[in-house]
């Protein structure tokens, strides 16, 4: 049994044909020594001992060669258990919490040669996605570098998607986000484009409401729990808050993509109640194979010139506030409303 499982799982711990071959049949192999513990139970009457021993071998085997698409790394916190997937053949590095994807980056190209020079924005933060065009947008306005506040870090992405000369600050709860966005075997975003990157740490709704009033032209919020919502983060009060914290004619922009929850007019019903006008971007980018995702993205401003060239695309649409729909607050928010509403139009 112990010759067993030193070849099963010693492979595990190198690359190569026999790793692939484990890798690709893994589902056979458990099945094989989960039949040999039934075998030892049933026909040679074995102890409990060599039947616990044996299921224990299959266990970590499970583990060697997770039933993921590719080899995964999992780091707990206080604030959920986050993975980091590698794809089978290494090209992707993919963040995910619960089953929804937080971040990727592009380590290999399709001929397997490595990716060379600053990684670009990928996921949801492509710079033809909802995102990356409104950060293009904003820029262009001001026609300067800008002064730009992220709420969420994830696998650190939104780093390289700034430009020379601009501050980006960013606020993030969970210190061992911080740690995996910043190693270099999970994700390179940082170590290339913000290598003395120091974020803000804690709860932002409390901390960015300490950064000073009227200074940033944009305010990124993307943080999210797999498919769950911080509630204190998508309320009338949140956005008082983001809209005192903007420049002159800055803008806020909320990443509302989920499976389960129509976020969208929660957003534009909020900005509504702090006298703000809401533009909604929702496109599928058909690329899901590159890792560049169809995205929700809705922008608020004060005045139509403050979101620049945005006001008048085709892909975004103005959107006014339903006035039948209750606007979140800290006192009030329904999760059920926004379940239901998914369900009635589907997933944008």
């Amino acid at each position: 049994l112990a010759v067993l499982a030193v070849a099963l799982i010693a492979p595990s711990y190198s690359a190569g044909d026999i790793f692939n071959w484990f890798d690709v049949h893994r589902v056979w192999v458990i099945g094989a020594v989960g039949v040999l513990s039934a075998l030892l139970a049933l026909a040679l009457n074995a102890n409990r001992w060599k039947i616990f021993a044996t299921v224990v071998v299959a266990l970590v085997v499970l583990r060697a060669y997770p039933s993921d698409d590719g080899r995964v790394e999992t780091v707990r916190s206080f604030f959920g258990v986050h993975k980091i997937v590698v794809t089978p053949n290494g090209q992707y590095h993919v963040l995910m919490h619960g089953t929804t994807i937080h971040g990727a980056e592009k380590f290999k190209n399709d001929d397997g040669t490595p990716v060379a020079g600053t990684p670009e924005p990928i996921s949801y933060y492509h710079k033809d996605g909802g995102i990356g065009r409104a950060i293009s947008a904003i820029r262009e306005r001001k026609g300067a570098p800008l002064k730009v506040a992220v709420i969420g870090l994830g696998s650190g992405t939104l780093t390289c998607a700034s430009a020379p000369g601009e501050d980006w600050r960013f606020f993030e709860i969970d210190q061992s986000m911080v740690d995996t966005a910043r190693d270099p075997k999970y994700f390179t975003y940082i170590q290339n484009c913000e290598p003395n990157l120091k974020p803000v740490i804690g709860d932002a709704r409390l901390t960015f409401a300490k950064e000073p009033d009227g200074v940033y032209d944009l305010i990124i919020v993307d943080a999210y729990s797999s498919d769950a919502i911080p509630i204190h983060l998508a309320t009338e009060e949140a956005m008082a808050i983001y809209k005192e914290k903007l420049a002159p004619q800055g803008a806020v922009v909320m990443h509302v993509s989920n499976r389960h929850l129509e976020l969208a007019s929660v957003v534009v019903g909020i900005a509504d109640a702090n006298d703000m006008k809401s533009w909604v971007y929702s496109e599928d980018s058909g690329r899901d194979n590159e890792y560049i995702f169809s995205t929700s993205v809705v922008v608020s401003a004060r005045e139509e010139e403050d979101v620049g060239k945005l006001a008048s695309s085709d892909v975004w649409t103005e959107t006014e506030a339903d006035e039948k729909q209750r606007v979140w607050t800290d006192d009030y928010s329904n999760v059920l409303g926004a379940v239901y509403r998914r369900l009635r139009d589907g997933e944008q």
